[in-house]
């Protein structure tokens, strides 16, 4: 027995393909955190808000004790499996054979990718590699768009750990005393490194293992469903009509709130533009409205001066923009399942329309395009099809000049037949921000932030070559035009809130939402709270159609009175929201369990962090509405399927 514990102990040791993958291992993680300080101290503005200190640096280096820590893990589930195999053969275990060498080299991979997605995600994103974030990659991306996504940085950090892998296999090392002695002097110098550094002197997700937080996180997230009623409900009443939700239960009946009018519906839907900056001539562009034009066209229009989105990324988004209803809140995305059935906006209108989208963009990565083929929007034209237009990089992936693919678009508006479905989707105003040259600035491009400023002023010019040529062809006055942004932009307004997808507070998810159709819509503002689920409705009721109000979650803003309690907007960061008539809103962070409350009447800006009534009606409602809304949609879902809808 004794020799069997003794010959296991060793077995790590001596077996030469272990040895080269700890070392490799180690390796990685070791050049992983001196990038990681490297970069907190040259970026733009540092990941999560950390400090550019001494500390924070220490703080990260610190956290090469969790990779010593991972790798007494791995050698003391080596010695176990070599007592179990070696009590299994009554024979001493030989090292390791092809099987185990593919499976290291497997492991290190998988490695490289979790340190190196880790990396971008916090200087991108501005958050760690999440359990939303590898659900987002398994639904959304897939491996063919994943791969087509890396950069050469991004193959040589998959590639050289493996050369390295074969090299020290090849070269055999043996372990030694002095090697022992090493790591475990190491280990000994990262514990009292992280002992000695002061409390929270940087984030966790700049500090923890990125295995052990994505592992934490996906705890935390799986967590967090239980107890949900997820399972499909069947039936096709979609309506929110507890009392939770509505002041008023409205009848379903499917009534016309006007003539019948086969007009044209123009969607311009607008990448990442945040109702914050468009109007703004005090804080972003030195006085300076990014967006002029729009100004002017919302003064002829039905402008909703309180939109919010939906949710905070593209397909969920896209998805309420043509359904007229919200997604499912839960971290796997729903409106990307290649077996989606749920009717569009273009079955909603009749057989008489067509329909076709463009965009300079590449539309197999964050967005629904299963759904719209499955439902007969088949004529989608994008990066990949547009190959006359002239390309330009912009960030991990290439689109093509914007101009030139509304020049294109404008064409096909002129001669399409009568009554069309025509989208324009924007890019412009996607990380990284390009400089897309002088013409199309109002700010000396210094930041990120002054970039995307610009990108919007360029955004307007391409929403006033749209509206002008409708105006121009005559078309304009058969026509609806939906200006919507798909979902907000944030820039620090909140520690560590960048981008869109990480946090939801308003940056994130208000967006414009602006409706111009001079011969069948009069001018007004709207101030109540609205949502993306309500265009449906809304175009349905201003064309003349008549629908089954329980067919939709979303209300059309054509009618008297609004009867639901709350708008409500789902984060991919797992937090539910709900924004309410007089503007409180209040949100469960489920990844988390825990819970903000802003009065956005008296605090816009969400600097005044109000205590969270958990016994109040609208966390009572949030909470329902988190429980309930998976199995409904997809019950509803499989009701299209096997029935037809």
């Amino acid at each position: 027995m004794l020799t069997r514990v003794s010959s296991a102990i060793q077995a790590p040791f001596t077996d030469r393909a272990f040895r080269a993958f700890l070392q490799v291992f180690f390796g990685v993680g070791i050049l992983y955190r001196t990038i990681l300080v490297l970069a907190l101290f040259v970026s733009e503005s540092p990941p999560l808000g950390a400090a550019r200190s001494f500390w924070s640096a220490a703080a990260i280096l610190s956290g090469l004790a969790y990779d010593l820590v991972l790798i007494a893990v791995v050698v003391a589930v080596r010695i176990i499996w070599h007592l179990l195999r070696a009590k299994a053969t009554e024979q001493r275990a030989s090292g390791s054979g092809l099987a185990a060498r593919v499976a290291f080299a497997a492991l290190l991979l998988w490695h490289s990718v979790v340190l190196g997605s880790h990396l971008n995600l916090l200087f991108t994103m501005n958050t760690g590699f999440t359990w939303s974030m590898f659900v987002e990659f398994l639904t959304v991306l897939g491996f063919k768009d994943f791969f087509a996504l890396l950069g050469l940085k991004d193959y040589l950090a998959m590639v050289l750990p493996q050369i390295a892998f074969i090299l020290l296999l090849a070269a055999g090392y043996r372990f030694t005393l002095r090697m022992g002695a090493t790591a475990a002097a190491m280990g000994g110098l990262f514990l009292t490194l992280a002992e000695a550094t002061p409390a929270r002197s940087a984030p966790r997700e700049l500090v923890q293992s990125p295995h052990l937080y994505l592992l934490g996180d996906a705890w935390k997230s799986l967590t967090a469903s239980r107890g949900r009623a997820s399972a499909p409900v069947t039936g096709v009443n979609l309506a929110i009509d507890d009392p939770v939700f509505y002041r008023s239960k409205s009848s379903p009946e499917a009534r016309a709130i006007r003539p019948r009018a086969d007009a044209n519906v123009i969607f311009i839907i607008l990448e990442s533009t945040a109702r914050e900056y468009i109007f703004d001539t005090r804080k972003y562009a030195g006085g300076k409205m990014p967006m002029p034009y729009l100004w002017a066209l919302a003064q002829k229009s039905l402008y909703f001066s309180r939109h919010f989105a939906s949710n905070n990324s593209s397909p969920r988004s896209i998805f309420s923009i043509f359904s007229g209803l919200y997604e499912s809140p839960e971290t796997r995305f729903f409106s990307m399942e290649n077996d989606l059935q749920v009717p569009h906006l273009i079955d909603l209108l009749g057989k008489g329309y067509s329909g076709f989208l463009v965009t300079p963009a590449d539309l197999n990565w964050y967005f629904p395009r299963a759904w719209f083929k499955n439902r007969g929007f088949t004529d989608l034209e994008d990066y990949n099809r547009l190959k006359q237009l002239r390309e330009y990089k912009a960030g991990p992936t290439p689109a093509r000049d914007e101009f030139e693919a509304v020049a294109h678009f404008n064409a096909r508006v002129a001669k399409m037949p009568q009554p069309f479905v025509g989208v324009y989707y924007t890019f412009v105003g996607h990380w990284p921000y390009p400089d897309i040259g002088p013409e199309h600035r109002i700010i000396q491009p210094a930041s990120s932030r002054d970039r995307y400023v610009n990108n919007l002023y360029a955004q307007d010019q391409l929403i006033r070559q749209i509206v002008e040529n409708l105006e121009a062809t005559g078309r304009i006055e058969n026509s609806i035009v939906v200006i919507v942004g798909d979902h907000g932009e944030a820039f620090y307004q909140h520690p560590g809130n960048r981008v869109h997808s990480g946090e939801s507070y308003n940056e994130n998810i208000a967006s414009p939402l602006i409706i111009y159709s001079p011969k069948l819509l009069q001018p007004a503002t709207i101030t109540e709270p609205t949502v993306h689920a309500d265009i449906v409705p809304t175009l349905l009721d201003a064309l003349g159609i008549a629908y089954r109000r329980d067919r939709f979650q979303g209300e059309s803003l054509l009618r008297a009175e609004l009867s639901r309690k709350y708008v409500f907007t789902y984060g991919n960061e797992n937090t539910l929201t709900a924004v309410a008539r007089d503007l409180q809103k209040v949100q469960i962070l489920y990844s988390t369990k825990g819970c903000r409350s802003f009065n956005l009447a008296a605090d816009p800006a969400e600097q005044n962090l109000l205590p969270c009534e958990t016994s109040g009606a609208q966390y009572l409602a949030l909470q329902k509405f988190y429980n309930s809304q998976p199995g409904m949609i997809k019950g509803y879902n499989n009701y299209c399927k096997k029935n037809g809808c």
